[in-house]
């Protein structure tokens, strides 16, 4: 009568201890940490030495441990159909790149926090242009391309990484 008893026993302790596999997040880095308050959160890890960033017209895909929710907005305004731009990379490090295609003369970029603060303007030229952000200190920001007179022509939200 014992044995019967100690068998389930044993069924239901294996039972009790067994886990299904789980779909967590799981990091194996040399350092990092999470932190957070009622207003916002912060995580990071130390160890990603190389990341690199592949796309095409339907995917991209990034390497790394600590992937965040990347958004990326783009807002045409102004009947800005005849203007060809791309904007990246983004998320940015210590700089953008603006290629510009197009018959409008001249442009110019503001850059905002996403609080409406301009942090950075300047007039921009037909081709290849390349902003510096590396003093810029905001996780988001937005960056609108205005003709002469100030008319929002695109308007993107760009991350830092």
């Amino acid at each position: 009568m014992i044995k019967p008893i100690l068998l389930f026993c044993a069924i239901l302790i294996g039972f009790y201890n067994l886990q299904a596999q789980s779909e967590e997040r799981a990091i194996i880095a040399s350092a990092g940490e999470q932190l957070s308050n009622s207003s916002c959160q912060v995580s990071f890890t130390v160890g990603d030495l190389i990341i690199e960033t592949s796309s095409n017209e339907n995917i991209e895909l990034t390497q790394g441990f600590q992937q965040g929710n990347v958004i990326s907005t783009t807002v045409n305004l102004n009947n800005s159909d005849k203007l060809s731009l791309k904007v990246y990379p983004n998320p940015y490090i210590d700089f953008i790149s603006i290629d510009i295609d197009g018959d409008f003369e001249p442009l110019n970029y503001r850059i905002y926090r996403l609080d409406g603060a301009l942090i950075l303007n300047d007039q921009l030229e037909m081709g290849k242009n390349k902003i510096l952000l590396n003093s810029i200190d905001y996780p988001q920001i937005i960056l609108t391309i205005t003709n002469k007179k100030g008319e929002v022509l695109k308007a993107f939200k760009l991350n830092s990484k």
